[in-house]
């Protein structure tokens, strides 16, 4: 099979590493037996590509590494801001996990700019992309970066556990488990022990 062929056989894996990005991913479709084996068949004329099946549910198994930099920053903190936000979301609000409703282990992640990243924002750009900010009161970072508009409360599997938490996942894969049928199983019941 070719190496760049993005159909895969139910008895292969398929690995690809770039730019220090490598995946496993198991077959997302069975392609039939009899597809021609030539790749030089697919150019001949006349050649019909056999139809595809869609596989049943299926495990995907995905390994991401990166490489980033973080802007300076003075080591971490909680700010009086970040202290009044936490008490006011959890505390007063009492709101529930933003993906599964409970209200069991709850945090606030940093969702529209992370704490670290915010000697690194220009904020002209982040006025432009969030103009319902409050901007008539912001002076300084943590004006936004800890505020009630860049938080989201999440509980600590959706937050930072492996296979589940926002930290772990790519958003768009992340945020299927908000919007999932509750008989559909995401991915394996997380382990405590698994926080990172």
């Amino acid at each position: 099979m070719c190496p760049s062929h993005s159909l895969f056989h139910p008895s292969h894996e398929y690995r690809r590493s770039r730019d220090g990005i490598m995946a496993s991913m198991l077959p997302l479709y069975h392609e039939p037996q009899n597809r021609a084996r030539n790749p030089v068949a697919s150019l001949r004329p006349g050649y019909r590509r056999p139809a595809l099946q869609v596989a049943h549910e299926h495990l995907v198994r995905m390994t991401l590494r990166y490489r980033r930099y973080y802007p300076d920053h003075p080591p971490r903190s909680a700010s009086a801001l970040y202290r009044r936000t936490h008490h006011e979301l959890i505390e007063s609000q009492n709101q529930p996990c933003k993906v599964c409703g409970t209200r069991e282990d709850r945090e606030v992640h940093h969702f529209h700019c992370e704490w670290a990243d915010a000697l690194g924002v220009d904020w002209h750009k982040m006025r432009v992309l969030h103009p319902d900010f409050d901007w008539m009161h912001f002076s300084s970072a943590s004006d936004f970066v800890d505020s009630t508009y860049n938080m989201m409360v999440l509980c600590v599997t959706h937050h930072r556990l492996r296979n589940h938490g926002i930290h772990m996942l790519p958003y768009p894969v992340w945020i299927m488990q908000a919007i999932k049928l509750s008989s559909f199983v995401f991915a394996p019941a997380p382990a405590l022990r698994k926080i990172l």
